[in-house]
Parts: structure tokens; C-alpha cells; sequence
């Protein structure tokens, strides 16, 4: 009786942690139910042709979906979730934020047994679990529908360790699901391919995860065909998620070295290096430990300046050394610092990615940082003082996450805050300009779009939507002489829609003008510039 009333307070225990956790992750999203589409979710949700109808969902199992050209095309769950949104809640937007506010809850109780599996009695579990759920780093992989691929790829990275290491001591069937949940958490999204490495330090954190040599092969030769898959799978797409197009990415150097063409001319979208990668961290993790600055964008001067790269050499050598001389007394710190580590990899490389310090990658490194952060500040009986420090920062944490929530009701209110927060971010100041001019402000639209200028004169995005704002107030000499810059701007990876876009708008207005010849010496340079130019093509018969 003893043991079975014992038996059933661990299993109360267990089970009142985990609803607490569940409610604390859903109190900063509720108030997403009322907001619609923001940022990338016009571009890969709402103007995804493929999303519009729920039954190609189907497609996603078969040949023909190799030969599509759509957004998040290496991404399938991530598109498989959208679908279920499609054909659960149709137009609707509040059930999208809702399936994301779920993910996030089921990330967060995961979590939390993760921090059981580190050793921690419930309460304490609850407390880095809780840090997760409430850290407003998260806000950006949960508020933004179209950002769902994170707390996907956390997921199911962690039903994979969860069912490995049910496998140190349980039956051979839990390697199936190892091979599930690692190929689902791959093909929601490229971060989860350090599943393996987040595994090892799990299995030497914990021993009694640690499997036997003959367990050990099945899951390096089970990861090892996971991976295989995916990489197929990728190479028969064509590689679209570590594409150019997809912000520069890594093959751009040997395409340029080889002249492989159609890459050939790819050019990087942003001033940001491999030597930047330690000043990237550093940034990350000043976000994670005090939930600061947090922003749709982020200026970069601390990045790119020679302090930071100090700093960021120092930090770097700081987890190390954290996660080494704190592995035997403090092992969930130790734990933290390398599992920081560890998940940053991939993202780290900051020239595969076109915005490489978005809060959204902070998503899977924050998982181990809570559970272990959460974990040393609840477990200690005295002194009391790091027990308050954790409900002092779940207190702040969880306002700052609703605040931050907050700011992506809509492109207006997200942007202007981002202009806020990176008054130096050209793409801020263009994004902020471009939700004005979408929302009818003209005038606004063209002061933001103004500063984005002085800040990059290069950017052709700004030029287009200057060329815009000006010609729907009226001003058709200050619109030509825009869309004329955004022509002229150099086409970086993946902007060769937006020239096209440029070069027709510009065309258009010099039809209606009835400048015909200047037309036509249009589209002469855009012909040689561009043989094989869609709307100069057109442009030329049109005027035969």
C-alpha cells in the first residue's frame, strides 16, 4: 500500500508539473488567436499556391512533388502542418496561431522531460521547463505561422532522444521510432541534423541512457539511414533549403570558383562571415540569458566590430569551459552550455543565411538552456536566493513574452518596432516601409522607405517600393526615376522575381506616359543585359 501511495503522489507529481508547464506556454499566445498573417507569412503561407488547397497533401508522397518550385519545398512537415490549417480552419489565421501555440506547449513538456531524465525531481523539472515556456527568445518561432519549423524540428528532435533513450534499456522496437521522429524532425526543418550530437551528450550526462555497445551501432546505423534519406530527398529537389536562393548559402563559394552556372552569379545578401560566427553566439546568448535585445531585426554593428569578435572569442571559450569544469558538481549547467553549443551549429554558419541573427534560432538552443539553467536555480534548498532568481526571471520572462507577442499583431506594428530596436537595419526600415505602403500609407511608406535608403543605396527592394509609394501619390517623375534605380541595383541571390517585377512596373508607366521610344531603349538594355528576361521578352512582341 506504502509503496503503491508513493508510487501514485510521484505520478500526481508528474502530472501536475506537466499542466502547469502546458498552462504557463500557452498564457503568451493567446492573444495571437486575433492576429492575422505578418512577415514571411505572406510569401510562404498566404501567397503559397500550394497551401490553397488541403488535399495536396497528397502530393507530398509523390513523384510529382520533386518537380514543384514553391516555398519551404525541403521543408515537407513544415508544409504538411500548413495543409492541416488549410483544411482545418481554411482562411482563417487563428487556428494557424493555434496549431503553432500547440506546438510550442508539446515542446515545452518535452522539456520538461528533459529535465526529468537529467535527474530532477518534478518541482525542479517544472522550473526549467517553465523557463522554456515562458523565454520570450521563443516568441518569434511561435508568433510568425510561417516560423513553425522550429518548434517542429524541437520536437520531434526530442521524441527522438526520448525514444533513444527508451531504447539503453528497453525493447529493439523504440528504434523505429528513433528513425520517425529524427526523419520527421529533418524534414521539418535542417537544424535537427544535430539530433545525434544532442544524443551523446545526453547519454553522457545520464548513464542510465547510456546504451549497450550493439544498442549504440543500431542508432548510429539507424541516424546514419535517416540521414541518407534526407540528403537524397534534398539532392532531388535540388538542394533548395541550402540554396542561394535561400539567402546565399554554402555552395555560393564553389559555385563562383567553378563558374557553375546557373549559380555562377550568385552574390552574398548580407556583410556577414564565417570569422563571425563566435560575435553571433556571444549575441545569442546574451538573448537567452536576460531576453534581450529581441527583434524582428537586429542591427549589427556588435557583430561585425572588432569588440565583438573579442567578446565573442571569449564567450565561446566560456561554454567551453563552463561545460567542462562544471560536468561533476554542476552538471545541469554543464549541461546547458554545451547543448548551447551544440544547437547553434548549424545556424552559426551565418553565410547560408540571409538573416542570420533572427531570434528564431534560438529555439532548439534554448531547450537545453532552460532545462539545465532551470534545473541548478530550482534544485538548491539553501540559500534561497537562486530559487527567487528563477521565479523573478519566469515573472519577467513571461512579461517580456507577452509583450513581445504583442508586437507581431501586424506588419505595421512588428516593423515599426523592429525600425525601433535596429534604427541601422536597412532591411527595418524597408520591411516597415513596405507594411505602410501594403496598409495605405503612402507617405509614411516613403519616409521609411527614404531612411532605408540613406542606410543601403543598393537595395532594390527599397527602390521598387519607393518607385510604388510614389506613383499612388502621384508623382510619376520621382516613381520612374525609383523603379529606374531598382533596375540598375545589383540582382542578389534569389532577387531575380523582384528585378522582373521592377523592369514590368517601370514598363507599364512609360506605356501609359506614351514614351514609347524610351520603352523600347528599355527594353534593349534589359535584353542585353538579360537575354532571357520574361518581361522584356514579352515587353519586345508587345511592341512589334
Amino acid at each position: 500500500d506504502r509503496r503503491v501511495s508513493r508510487g501514485w503522489r510521484a505520478v500526481s507529481a508528474r502530472l501536475a508539473s506537466a499542466a502547469a508547464v502546458a498552462a504557463l506556454a500557452l498564457v503568451p499566445y493567446l492573444q495571437t488567436l486575433e492576429f492575422g498573417p505578418t512577415y514571411d507569412d505572406h510569401h510562404h503561407v498566404v501567397d503559397n499556391a500550394f497551401l490553397q488547397d488541403a488535399s495536396n497533401v497528397a502530393l507530398l508522397f509523390s513523384a510529382e512533388y520533386l518537380s514543384l518550385e514553391i516555398p519551404d519545398q525541403g521543408r515537407p512537415v513544415l508544409l504538411a502542418s500548413l495543409l492541416a490549417d488549410r483544411a482545418l480552419f481554411g482562411d482563417s489565421f487563428a487556428g494557424a496561431h493555434a496549431q503553432s501555440a500547440l506546438w510550442h506547449v508539446l515542446v515545452s513538456l518535452m522539456v520538461l522531460w528533459l529535465a526529468w531524465r537529467l535527474g530532477a525531481p518534478p518541482a525542479v523539472a517544472a522550473g526549467g521547463a517553465a523557463l522554456f515556456a515562458l523565454h520570450p527568445a521563443c516568441v518569434e518561432a511561435v508568433a510568425g505561422v510561417s516560423n513553425r519549423e522550429d518548434p517542429l524540428a524541437a520536437f520531434f528532435v526530442l521524441v527522438a532522444l526520448w525514444a533513444a533513450s527508451r531504447l539503453a534499456r528497453g525493447s529493439w522496437a523504440w528504434l523505429a521510432l528513433v528513425f520517425v521522429a529524427f526523419a520527421l524532425a529533418l524534414g521539418a526543418k535542417e537544424v535537427a541534423v544535430v539530433a545525434p550530437a544532442l544524443f551523446v551528450l545526453l547519454a553522457a550526462a545520464v548513464p542510465a541512457v547510456r546504451p549497450s555497445r550493439a544498442r549504440a551501432a543500431a542508432l548510429a546505423g539507424v541516424g546514419a539511414a535517416a540521414m541518407t534519406t534526407w540528403a537524397a530527398f534534398q539532392v532531388a529537389l535540388g538542394v533548395p533549403s541550402l540554396s542561394i536562393g535561400a539567402g546565399a548559402g554554402p555552395l555560393t563559394p564553389l559555385s563562383i570558383g567553378l563558374g557553375w552556372s546557373p549559380l555562377a552569379s550568385a552574390t552574398r545578401l548580407h556583410d556577414l562571415g564565417w570569422q563571425h560566427a563566435a560575435p553571433v553566439l556571444a549575441h545569442r546568448v546574451g538573448r537567452l540569458a536576460i531576453g534581450w535585445p529581441l527583434s524582428a531585426e537586429h542591427d549589427l554593428d556588435f557583430v561585425l566590430s572588432p569588440g565583438g569578435l573579442v567578446i565573442g572569442g571569449a564567450v565561446l571559450l566560456a561554454l567551453v569551459a563552463a561545460g567542462l569544469l562544471l560536468w561533476r558538481e554542476h552538471r545541469g549547467l554543464a549541461v546547458a552550455a554545451w547543448w548551447l553549443l551544440v544547437a547553434s551549429v548549424p545556424t552559426l554558419a551565418s553565410p547560408w543565411l540571409l538573416n542570420p541573427v533572427a531570434d528564431r534560432y534560438l529555439y532548439l538552443p534554448a531547450v537545453g538552456v532552460c532545462a539545465g539553467l532551470g534545473i541548478a536555480l530550482a534544485a538548491p534548498r539553501d540559500p534561497r536566493w537562486p530559487r527567487l532568481l528563477l521565479l523573478g526571471l519566469l515573472a519577467f520572462f513571461g512579461a517580456r513574452a507577452i509583450e513581445r507577442a504583442s508586437v507581431w499583431r501586424d506588419d505595421v506594428t512588428l516593423f515599426d518596432d523592429a525600425a525601433r530596436n535596429a534604427p541601422r537595419s536597412a532591411r527595418a526600415w524597408q520591411n516597415l516601409g513596405a507594411a505602410h505602403l501594403s496598409a495605405g500609407d503612402t507617405e509614411r511608406a516613403i519616409l521609411a522607405l527614404e531612411r532605408a535608403l540613406e542606410l543601403d543605396p543598393a537595395r532594390k527592394s527599397t527602390h521598387l517600393n519607393l518607385g510604388i509609394a510614389h506613383l499612388r501619390r502621384g508623382d510619376r517623375g520621382a516613381g520612374l526615376r525609383a523603379l529606374e534605380s531598382a533596375i540598375e541595383a545589383p540582382t542578389l541571390a534569389g532577387e531575380r522575381p523582384l528585378h522582373d517585377r521592377a523592369f514590368d512596373v517601370y514598363a507599364r508607366q512609360l506605356e501609359r506616359l506614351g514614351r514609347r521610344d524610351t520603352l523600347r531603349a528599355a527594353v534593349a538594355r534589359e535584353l542585353a543585359r538579360s537575354p532571357d528576361s520574361p518581361p522584356a521578352r514579352a515587353w519586345q512582341l508587345r511592341l512589334e
